[in-house]
């Protein structure tokens, strides 16, 4: 993997409120006692039926998305499925980013502190420190430079055409998280919003969990 993620993973084409997705949540939400296949099935269906109202059909990069994650991670925690969700967006292979959750301890956390809290306070996904989620680039930003998140578009831009880099971030980011963070961490910052944005574009988390808990749903009602 090029540049390895190290941040965990809110809003670019959200449909439904995070909130009201949250309250939604049901003791269906968990993947534990579903097969993995009837899972990789039904979200199949799902993101089929999501594709077909634009007039599209899942790509052979998704589906093959889909297989290699199903293969790789066997998802048994609603964050799993969300992560696979993710990735299935693509058309775009997505074995590197696969592979890198598929290999962390499922509590494992490569993010600093700051960036942890970041997430929490957005009630945003961990999914093992691996940023995937367009709103927790927004999350992080937000959290480092002390602006709402709707006015990091210039710091993102920056980032994304490498005028920003680690020591123009430092110079952005509020007093207290300058003295925590090494400029090789800032830097790691950049290229991981960079490669994240390279492989998937902006990927919304209200939409994936959207269809994550509808695919959970559909393969619990399927082994009831």
């Amino acid at each position: 993997m090029k540049n390895k993620i190290f941040l965990p993973a809110f809003t670019v084409f959200a449909i439904i409120s995070i909130g009201l997705l949250i309250s939604d949540v049901t003791p269906h939400d968990t993947a534990e006692h579903v097969v993995p296949d009837t899972i990789s099935k039904t979200l199949k269906i799902v993101l089929d039926d999501e594709s077909s109202s634009f007039g599209q059909t899942l790509s052979g990069g998704q589906l093959n998305n889909i297989t290699f994650a199903f293969d790789r991670i066997r998802p048994d925690t609603f964050e799993d499925v969300l992560f696979i969700t993710a990735c299935s967006i693509s058309h775009l292979p997505q074995h590197d980013i696969i592979e890198e959750y598929a290999c962390r301890e499922t509590n494992q956390k490569d993010c600093a502190a700051p960036l942890m809290h970041a997430m929490q306070k957005r009630n945003l996904p961990v999914t093992r420190g691996i940023l995937i989620f367009e709103e927790q680039i927004n999350a992080v930003l937000a959290e480092l430079t002390g602006r709402a998140e709707n006015e990091c578009g210039a710091i993102l831009t920056g980032i994304l055409t490498r005028r920003i880099g680690a020591d123009e971030l430092r110079d952005l980011i509020e007093l207290p998280y300058r003295s925590q963070l090494e400029a090789g961490y800032l830097q790691q910052i950049c290229e991981d919003i960079i490669y994240a944005r390279n492989q998937g574009g902006g990927r919304s988390y209200a939409w994936c969990f959207s269809v994550a808990k509808r695919a959970i749903d559909r393969a619990v009602d399927k082994t009831s």
